[in-house]
């Protein structure tokens, strides 16, 4: 459930960019952290892919079919739950329409490792919406421009605490 919340607000954040024109200024960047191993990322990437699929499928459909109206309430949710901290979020109506579609379909997902030689170099002006899924080559030293969600699944009792603690100094901390 997490992991589609994140996903959620991110396409959010990519269609309200769709709606204020900044596509061409900047990106907005999803990093899914799950392991340094990178077995993980291949597996993160196929969900992302899987999903944003079906996301499209579904925004496909009709107005008014029962699939689409779910999956806009959820997006709804998430589009409330960015209104927190940004009060001069686009309305509804225009996060959620063809914005969001597009969001959904034009952001790539690419693995960033080097489990096949040279880690693979991000072409930031491809799309404004890029997910990044990787381990150690995301960690510290590499910059991700317009970092906006970072997902970092974790197991109790990884002894990772430390490190998410100062990834929470470093980006912020979110209040609870």
């Amino acid at each position: 459930p997490t992991f589609l919340e994140a996903l959620r607000l991110f396409f959010v954040g990519v269609s309200a960019g769709y709606c204020r024109g900044n596509t061409l200024q900047s990106n907005r960047t999803m990093m899914i952290h799950p392991s340094q191993r990178t077995d993980s990322h291949t597996l993160f990437s196929h969900w992302v892919d899987q999903i944003k699929q079906e996301w499209d499928r579904i925004l496909g459909l009709p107005n008014g079919h029962a699939d689409k109206e779910d999956l806009l309430n959820e997006f709804r949710q998430a589009a409330a739950d960015l209104r927190t901290t940004e009060q001069n979020l686009p309305s509804d109506d225009e996060l959620l329409g063809i914005n969001l579609k597009f969001a959904v379909k034009r952001s790539p997902v690419q693995v960033l490792n080097r489990r096949s030689g040279p880690t693979p170099q991000v072409d930031w002006g491809a799309e404004y919406g890029q997910i990044l899924i990787g381990g150690n080559v995301l960690d510290r030293g590499f910059t991700v421009r317009g970092l906006t969600i970072t997902y970092m699944p974790r197991p109790l009792g990884t002894g990772m605490a430390d490190t998410l603690q100062q990834r929470g100094r470093f980006f912020g901390y979110r209040a609870a």
